[in-house]
């Protein structure tokens, strides 16, 4: 944790401009959510912003909008980005790729690029309640149960037809999600026999001292020539894979879910860079042959995410939903009926957002107990 808190402070990932997704000077700086959010989990104390732009880590974390009197931004930009995804959606709930890399594959869909769709419409109806994401979500869960390869979620390199650990992920997902706000069983079987299909994708054996749970990013090649991603693990690929497993494993025993996990974030600190101008960061892949790290080099928001969840704390937004009732909260946060019972440092400034409409700052007391009902 202290050797990401580390990279995130300074150069070469932080400017005056704001973090990097990556290391490299090619890739722009910008005041990142996922990265201000982060150091505030890690530090207690949010990075001084003139604006917030979302994303900006494999794992998002919006936690910065709420702790720093923006959380009417963050519901005004995620109801625009749900507005366009549902725009996107075809009749029968299936999303459509035309790019480049649909040659090679013998239709213009497929399973990750669906989901991925499919985890923002979800995961915006879970924290809001909306009932238009909620039915728009479930349309599409129920087109992806024709697919049984993981695939194309990587169609910015990777041909749409490449089977794809980050496709498993964003099943997995897209159908806990559902299963959790419809209690579909349904929803549960499908997460399940996604979270199988990611593991084909991960070391299981070891002969080099970074290897055993490295994950293989897709089971083919960029561009269909080069290079071929067999042998060289892209961990942030599996780690956005471990942390659905963390999303799955409270619903579902079949397998050590978090063993799993756990075995993907010990080898992507491994990857990390322990010292030297990229200290902390992550690298983009990690050959194993050579057990060499290889750029472009990324911001460690991600693992610490990952285990901040394996570890049973908080680390982005607390979504508690109870009846009719909903509250999203950066800090932990119950429901019982109307009541919410939020823990947060004594004094500390934030926002809530009650039933996805409104928005409520409290200064925190230590435990606090929030009337959902009252106006």
């Amino acid at each position: 944790m202290a050797l990401s808190l580390k990279a995130l402070q300074g150069p070469p990932l932080r400017t005056a401009a704001g973090w990097g997704h990556r290391a490299e000077p090619s890739w722009q700086r910008l005041p990142f959510a996922d990265c201000a959010s982060t150091i505030w989990r890690l530090t207690g104390e949010a990075p001084a912003l003139t604006n917030i732009v979302m994303h900006g880590s494999h794992i998002p974390n919006d936690s910065i909008y709420f702790v720093t009197g923006r959380a009417q931004q963050w519901l005004k930009t995620k109801t625009a980005q749900i507005r366009g995804v549902r725009a996107a959606q075809q009749p029968d709930g299936s999303f459509r790729y035309n790019g480049k890399f649909r040659r090679g594959h013998f239709e213009d869909t497929a399973s990750g690029y669906c989901a991925a769709h499919a985890v923002m419409l979800l995961d915006f109806a879970n924290a809001t309640g909306d009932a238009a994401a909620l039915a728009a979500g479930r349309k599409t869960l129920e087109f992806m149960k024709r697919f049984r390869t993981p695939r194309g979620s990587q169609t910015w390199e990777c041909a749409l037809h490449t089977p794809d650990i980050l496709a498993s992920a964003q099943l997995v997902h897209a159908y806990v999600r559902g299963f959790e706000l419809t209690g579909d069983r349904s929803y549960l079987d499908c997460a399940r026999k996604w979270a199988v299909t990611g593991i084909p994708f991960v070391y299981q054996w070891s002969c080099r001292p970074v290897m055993l749970y490295a994950t293989t990013p897709v089971l083919g090649a960029t561009h269909w020539r080069a290079p071929n991603w067999i042998g060289l693990p892209v961990q942030w690929c599996g780690y956005d894979y471990a942390y659905a497993l963390t999303l799955l494993a409270p619903h579902d025993q079949t397998l050590d879910w978090r063993r799993l996990a756990w075995g993907i974030l010990i080898a992507a600190e491994q990857m990390q860079y322990p010292d030297g101008e990229f200290a902390g960061c992550v690298p983009d892949s990690f050959a194993l042959a050579e057990q060499r790290r290889n750029p472009a080099n990324i911001n460690p928001c991600a693992i610490v995410s990952l285990r901040l969840a394996l570890e049973g704390q908080l680390d982005g937004l607390a979504i508690a939903r109870a009846g009719s009732h909903r509250i999203v909260s950066p800090f932990p946060v119950t429901l019982d009926g109307t009541k919410a019972r939020l823990t947060a440092p004594v004094g500390a400034k934030f926002e809530v957002l009650v039933d996805g409409a409104r928005i409520v700052p409290l200064t925190a007391r230590g435990h606090d107990v929030l009337d959902l009902a009252a106006p």
